[in-house]
């Protein structure tokens, strides 16, 4: 009877393990790694996991090609509950108004990454209003635009959206509208026109299909748009703040204070992100600098930063 339990266990043991995601989007997840744009988890893609909302803004972060830019910036969100690895993706996607928290100082980084909010996040991220005058769509219910525009090929909610449902949706971001996204991050250096071609072939075919670039790509890659152009990266800004928010006015301790939705109405009136950051710099050096003194009525102070004297 032992052995016959035994040999059951092994043949268990033996049968291959079923995977929810398909092969097409296994190699849709390939192509995005062949471009660097999708890593995985530092094990393994991980398709079959739920999405969390850290990573779910990591990918778009990518996807518009904006990462070294993200990690170059300081960390100016009100969120307290990022790890340090998710900070500069959550904080560039703040910064652009593409993501909110669910408080004014929490994110829920490792919370669930719904559906609607990936396509919902994606939809800011190419430039659709969901707020303000003339809105493109609802932001929990983004079904009808995203097919309209080619990243989902249905107006159903996917109860079960996982990692595999992401990647499709981050490859058609990158593929819709004739490439122009993928054109854009080539004209940008994020990726080569060579890249992409063996990326498109490993979409279609996989990654170990042979692969051989003809002269003339069958595949071509389309000229970015000249007229009117779609919004599909974060536009050039201005350096200059407004005069009303020179460090002197507006305070880092004063920015400090204000909670998730003071702080972005304060720096949605710069006008742009870069503006806001000059100022950001300025005021923390300002208050960085005050530390090292401390006032003693009137008008004297004790220099307590060291020094001779």
């Amino acid at each position: 009877m032992r052995k016959v339990i035994a040999l059951l266990l092994v043949a268990v043991l033996l049968i291959p393990a079923v995977s929810a995601y398909t092969g097409e989007q296994l190699n849709t997840a390939d192509a995005l790694n062949h471009l660097g744009l999708f890593l995985g988890t530092g094990t393994s893609y991980e398709l079959d996991a739920e999405l969390t909302r850290a990573q779910g803004i990591t990918l778009l972060v990518r996807m518009l090609g904006k990462e070294a830019e993200a990690v170059s910036l300081p960390y100016t969100a009100p969120f307290t509950d990022v790890d340090e690895w998710a900070k500069p993706y959550v904080n560039y996607a703040w910064l652009h108004s593409i993501t909110n928290g669910v408080s004014d100082v929490r994110y829920d980084p490792d919370g669930v990454m719904t559906d609607f909010m990936f396509l919902t996040l994606t939809l800011r991220a190419l430039g659709y209003k969901d707020s303000g005058e003339n809105p493109q769509f609802a932001w929990d219910n983004p079904y009808a635009l995203a097919k309209s525009v080619g990243l989902a090929d249905t107006e159903e909610a996917n109860a079960a959206f996982k990692r595999a449902n992401a990647v499709e949706v981050f490859w058609n971001a990158l593929t819709a509208d004739n490439n122009a996204l993928a054109n854009e991050l080539i004209k940008n250096k994020v990726f080569s026109e060579d890249a992409f071609y063996k990326a498109v072939q490993i979409e279609k075919n996989g990654k170990d299909a042979e692969i051989v670039v003809p002269i003339i790509p069958w595949y071509p890659i389309v000229p970015p748009v000249t007229e009117p152009e779609e919004t599909t990266t974060i536009p050039e800004e201005t350096t200059t703040a407004p005069e009303e928010f020179e460090p002197g006015v507006y305070t880092y301790d004063d920015y400090l204070a204000m909670s998730s939705t003071e702080r972005k109405e304060f720096k949605d009136q710069f006008g742009s992100t870069s503006a806001f950051l000059a100022w950001y710099n300025a005021a923390k050096k300002e208050y960085e600098d005050s530390q090292d003194r401390i006032e003693i009525g009137g008008d004297g102070e004790v220099n307590l930063g060291g020094g001779n004297g």
